[in-house]
């Protein structure tokens, strides 16, 4: 087996290891957005949902990459200014996804949040250019994702 070979193998298990940690991620969101909206109807208000959501986010990933952020600590400024960019994106999505659950059923706000996957891919395409390529494949796949997401909220609306 020659070198080629070799790297499509490996490549071919980074993107199996890269599904497997997506389809984890989409089990956790799943599972945040049922907790949540327990919380929001029956305990607390929305802001206080997604503040103690994200601290405790925030101790649990601190836990597991400390090592990490003293090894990296002397990274470029302006990766630093990203991570933080992600942070406040992500802690705005959390938080208002806990007020989309005050006002609609999860079955109707889950498949709206599964969207995230075609703002994701525009700004792909905006922004990572020269990193990614979103091919006429995602695109199909991605319209056919907004389709199925109008037809599940239609059917709830």
């Amino acid at each position: 087996m020659g070198a080629p070979a070799i790297v499509r193998q490996e490549s071919r298990r980074a993107v199996s290891t890269g599904m497997a940690y997506a389809m984890l991620a989409a089990l956790c969101y799943a599972s945040t957005s049922v907790i949540a909206r327990h919380l929001v109807t029956e305990f607390t208000q929305p802001l206080v949902t997604g503040f103690l959501a994200t601290l405790v986010g925030i101790s649990v990933m601190a836990t597991y990459s400390v090592r990490d952020v003293r090894r990296d600590r002397l990274a470029p400024k302006r990766g630093f200014a990203l991570m933080a960019l992600a942070g406040i994106a992500g802690t705005a999505g959390i938080t208002t996804n806990f007020f989309a659950l005050t006002h609609a059923p999860v079955a109707t706000v889950a498949p709206l949040l599964a969207a995230s996957p075609l703002f994701a891919l525009v700004l792909t395409h905006l922004f990572l250019q020269r990193l990614e390529r979103v091919t006429r494949r995602l695109w199909i796949g991605a319209g056919l994702v907004v389709l199925g997401i109008a037809l599940i909220a239609l059917s709830n609306a």
